[in-house]
């Protein structure tokens, strides 16, 4: 039987590297294990590509000098992983998050460069951000350098310009007054890049992601596609998909924005479409989205649901070894090859 582990992010308790080597551990002996590195346009975005990374000085969301790569693809193409300047993980996390001052000035600096490296298209995942600026500064930072520059905005959301307050901003620390604010600025934001491009991004499907960076791709003349769809059709997943048995997937808190564009869901979708078994495992799940794809072929998996939430937390890497010895998951494994 042929597995095909393709996992996101169990955040701040498991990388994918991790998951992928303990699913090999235990059915390494058994089945024909295959792994795929996928990133939605987030996080990850550089290791899931072939790309030489270039590193330079810039600043991160609260403005604070850091190094940062981009990277070079074989086709000549650029890519800006967003999260890497103005990423929260970088500023280590919601906590330390300012929401109203945080700024994409450093991404501008990556996609600056980019430019001047001499790349004919960008690419530019936005995902995993701190901040709701709308862009504008990604736009301080590359204002005023003349370029001809095709531009391509990942998006792992579907989110539009505005609703990248009141969908994201709490996750990166803001109150309820501060999503208030922020929605007010993105108004702003908007009319701002309207008189300066002729593009508004408000109703944009998707560009409301990384704070409405991706808006601000698209009001400069870019596009906004699925970060997920470009790096799958990059790394030929879905003929990938056809040829196994078995889809082995996870993350952390599977909920409603997982089938948003995110990996998870996507892979969910295409298991679906090719006809395919498909195991996840997740910290927890959002138990109503969950429902919504009971099916034979789909098999969701809790470990906050077997093991508690603090040792879910805690100890996910045990958790995860553990459930994969769990007699009844091993059957409904073992009959995917029928």
């Amino acid at each position: 039987m042929k597995v095909l582990v393709v996992p996101d992010k169990f955040r701040g308790t498991l990388e994918p590297n991790e998951f992928v080597l303990i699913i090999r551990e235990r059915f390494a002996y058994e089945y024909a294990i295959s792994t795929v590195a996928i990133s939605d346009g987030g996080d990850g975005l550089l290791e899931s590509l072939d790309v030489s990374k270039i590193t330079v000085d810039v600043h991160d969301a609260l403005m604070r000098p850091i190094t940062a790569p981009f990277g070079l693809a074989k086709n000549g193409d650029a890519v800006v992983e967003m999260s890497r300047a103005s990423g929260l993980d970088v500023i280590g996390g919601a906590e330390y998050n300012d929401p109203i001052n945080a700024t994409t000035f450093g991404t501008g600096e990556l996609i600056k460069a980019a430019i001047e490296s001499g790349a004919k298209r960008v690419v530019v995942g936005c995902g995993g951000s701190a901040t709701t600026d709308g862009g504008i500064g990604a736009l301080e930072a590359i204002n005023g350098l003349g370029f001809e520059t095709d531009l391509l905005a990942l998006s792992d959301v579907k989110a539009t310009y505005l609703e990248a307050a009141r969908t994201f901003a709490p996750q990166k620390g803001a109150t309820k007054t501060q999503v208030l604010f922020l929605e007010a600025r993105l108004v702003l934001a908007a009319q701002t890049l309207e008189r300066a491009f002729g593009r508004n991004p408000i109703g944009v499907i998707g560009s409301g992601a990384a704070g409405g960076l991706a808006g601000l791709i698209f009001a400069m003349g870019g596009k906004i596609v699925s970060g997920f769809d470009y790096v799958a059709d990059v790394l030929d997943l879905k003929q990938e998909v056809v040829n196994c048995d078995l889809i082995i997937t996870g993350e952390g808190k599977l909920d409603i924005q997982s089938f948003n564009g995110k990996v998870v869901g996507q892979l969910v979708q295409l298991a679906i479409q090719h006809q395919k078994r498909i195991l996840v495992i997740c910290g927890s799940y959002d138990v109503d989205v969950v429902s919504r794809y009971v099916s034979p072929t789909i098999k969701f998996v809790s470990l906050t649901e077997h093991f508690g939430e603090s040792l879910a937390r805690a100890k996910t890497k045990l958790c995860l070894q553990k459930i994969l010895n769990d007699p009844a998951i091993n059957e409904w494994i073992g009959n995917c090859g029928n």
